[in-house]
């Protein structure tokens, strides 16, 4: 399967590619006053709305060492609520925005549950495993679990 690969500090996240619209490195953003700390604004794409969710603030990374120009995947609502059934469908409508640091790339990984370290106690609510590929860790992200705690509190 072929995964978006991306760095929010020091460390490297995947999502699988399926989950992901488009990419977006020139974006621009009008803060939503009041919101949850996760929600750091919303930008327009194309005319649609999109909310936009810090994945710094979510994993609680400092916010020290920005780069100058952050980039944003676009996520595919459509494909989070036909994959997860637990996942509201309120969202499929909906276009949201996970601003990272830097976009990696894509790369294809093969993973059996041996792949996979899933020592939870150590990764936080929000990282399904860990995968070693080439020289990097690889942190398996769990994107439906941040907006289903992102939307669950308000």
């Amino acid at each position: 399967m072929r995964y978006s690969v991306f760095s929010a500090g020091p460390s490297f996240y995947v999502i699988p590619i399926k989950q992901v619209q488009e990419f977006d490195f020139e974006f621009k953003m009008s803060p939503v006053p009041y919101s949850d700390k996760r929600i750091e604004g919303v930008s327009s794409l194309r005319g649609r709305i999109i909310t936009v969710v810090n994945l710094r603030n979510c994993l609680e990374i400092e916010s020290n060492n920005l780069p100058k120009r952050r980039k944003m995947l676009v996520l595919d609502t459509v494909q989070l609520c036909r994959e997860y059934e637990a996942f509201d469908a309120r969202f499929s409508k909906d276009l949201i925005g996970i601003v990272v640091d830097r976009i990696e790339g894509i790369v294809d990984l093969d993973l059996k549950k041996s792949d996979v370290d899933i020592d939870s106690s150590s990764k936080g609510k929000y990282i399904e495993g860990v995968v070693n590929h080439e020289d990097k860790v690889l942190n398996l992200l769990s994107f439906p679990s941040i907006i289903k705690d992102i939307y669950k509190g308000q």
